[in-house]
């Protein structure tokens, strides 16, 4: 690749930055952009993360994957990522919804991956990753029996997955909560 434009999206899927050039310094540059945006430095890696992917941004599971792949950096080995979203919709997905059921443990999901690519096995991925790093309570509208069937553990009230998560990680646990997840990137400080 000699050329190449690359372009920066908004959540309405806008186009808001375009740089062009060498392939690497063109990428270079759209992503410094978005870390101007997006990148968040957080003073410490907190054992509970509350997020939400944003207003409107919510409508399946599919949707919210983005703002747990975000989240991931903000939580500590074996805590817990809250990730409340209503999901109506259901998984969003179908190769998601497969994924997240056929194959219950992390490191089956990723190592079944290959070279495989959709974007529903992407997000599949994208939950193994964080589910690696930490247990994920799912606040949604879902049925919980077919959360049940996945790495994801069910509840219907954010309170009651706050709880226990406290429980889980004592009382006292540090938290921080991410609204608009999928719009934040959070970095610890001085991992540069």
């Amino acid at each position: 690749i000699d050329f190449i434009i690359d372009v920066v999206l908004n959540s309405k899927n806008e186009i808001i930055h375009a740089c062009s050039g060498e392939w690497k310094q063109a990428h270079a540059e759209a992503k410094h952009y978005l870390d101007s945006l997006y990148r968040q430095v957080i003073p410490f890696e907190a054992d509970i993360v509350i997020l939400s992917a944003g207003e409107g941004e919510d409508g399946s599971l599919y949707e919210i994957i983005p703002a747990l792949e975000n989240a991931v950096n903000a939580v500590r080995k074996d805590g817990v990522l809250i990730l409340a979203g209503e999901c109506a919709e259901g998984f969003g997905n179908d190769l998601l919804c497969q994924w997240l059921k056929q194959y219950r443990q992390p490191e089956k999901l990723l190592s079944a991956v290959g070279t495989q690519f959709d974007r529903g096995i992407a997000r599949a991925a994208a939950t193994a990753i964080a589910r690696r790093k930490a247990e994920i309570y799912l606040v949604s509208s879902m049925n919980p029996d077919e959360i049940k069937e996945t790495m994801l553990k069910p509840f219907s009230l954010l309170s009651n997955a706050y709880e226990r998560a406290v429980r889980k990680c004592g009382k006292a646990a540090k938290t921080i909560v991410i609204h608009d997840g999928n719009h934040v990137m959070p970095e610890l400080k001085n991992s540069r």
